[in-house]
């Protein structure tokens, strides 16, 4: 067990140097070509809710241009708020870019006092973030925990974020770590069978 947490962290800090090293020109085009495929599988999938996470430059996919199309478009969209000391996110709507703030980690999460926390359905799909993404859905996170717990019990479809560059063959993980149902590059969209009989 041991070495398989040491095999994780190499990996973690593996994937941010190689992320941090790659050209502003490269990950502009990567960004787009991630933005470009998730727009594409939200077509697809038609959900009546999205949950995205705010991304933190340099080293995580961009998603602020999806968030400002899914807002443009109308779509109920909802981000997450950490809870200090847990591993607990709570999601809210947002209706503006401006309703960010400086949170927990540095990260940008919804004002709480401007933005209601949504009630998540089936109907939904939630963009998880990663450092590495593998052949079998899951993924090298930041080593924190929070979307492996919400993942344990979310019914809606799960979609990871990851440039071309971090998909991996395989990945090790544990036994609490949680696949994601769909994995989306800026090359292609990457489909598995899963808890909703898809292909």
């Amino acid at each position: 067990m041991q070495e398989l947490i040491r095999e994780k962290n190499r990996l973690r800090q593996y994937y941010k140097s190689l992320r941090l090293g790659i050209s502003p020109q490269i990950k502009a085009e990567a960004d787009n070509g991630i933005f470009l495929s998730a727009v594409q599988f939200l077509k697809d999938t038609a959900p009546s809710q999205v949950l995205c996470y705010v991304s933190s430059p340099p080293v995580e996919a961009d998603t602020r241009q999806l968030l400002s199309y899914l807002l443009d478009c109308g779509t109920e969209t909802a981000v997450p708020l950490c809870i200090k000391g847990t591993n607990d996110m709570v999601f809210y709507r947002i209706t503006s870019m401006s309703q960010l703030k400086k949170g927990y980690f540095g990260i940008e999460e919804p004002d709480a006092v401007s933005c209601i926390p949504v009630e998540i359905c089936e109907d939904s799909v939630c963009f998880v973030p990663g450092l590495a993404f593998d052949e079998g859905h899951y993924r090298i996170g930041f080593g924190k925990g929070f979307y492996d717990k919400f993942l344990a019990s979310y019914r809606g479809i799960s979609a990871g974020i990851c440039p071309e560059y971090c998909l991996e063959r395989s990945l090790p993980h544990e036994i609490h770590d949680m696949a994601v149902d769909y994995v989306i590059t800026d090359k292609k969209i990457m489909y598995k069978y899963n808890k909703h009989g898809e292909v």
